[in-house]
């Protein structure tokens, strides 16, 4: 199933179709404080998360654990910021994921938020 038609038709998808779909992609793109960008952060894989903090309930913490994220350039505020990084790491997505400030910045939120 492609993402297009998966977006398009509002489908739920598992939690097996969502490891699925990343075995076919570089990149995943999370536009949502949800499960999805804490299930592929703690398998590692490469991710993109923005979402309006403005508009997103968060607490004062949290939020400041999404900005070491953010100096990472893992997550952003608005969906141009995000398509930029996109663009910026396209052509060296696991070098830009395997870096250390990458890997310690998501190490260290995983530690906190996920069951690793």
């Amino acid at each position: 199933m492609s993402l297009s038609l998966f977006l398009s038709n509002n489908t739920c998808v598992s939690l097996y179709n969502l490891f699925k779909l990343l075995t076919q992609s570089r990149i995943c793109v999370s536009n949502i404080n949800s499960t999805v960008y804490l299930q592929t952060l703690n398998i590692n894989f490469p991710t993109i998360i923005f979402f309006n903090k403005n508009i997103e309930l968060m607490k004062k913490d949290f939020l400041s654990d999404l900005n070491n994220l953010r100096d990472a350039g893992v997550v952003f505020y608005t969906p141009e910021e995000a398509a930029t990084q996109v663009n910026l790491v396209w052509d060296y997505v696991h070098d830009w994921w395997n870096s250390k400030k990458v890997q310690n910045s998501v190490s260290i939120f995983c530690n906190k938020y996920t069951k690793r």
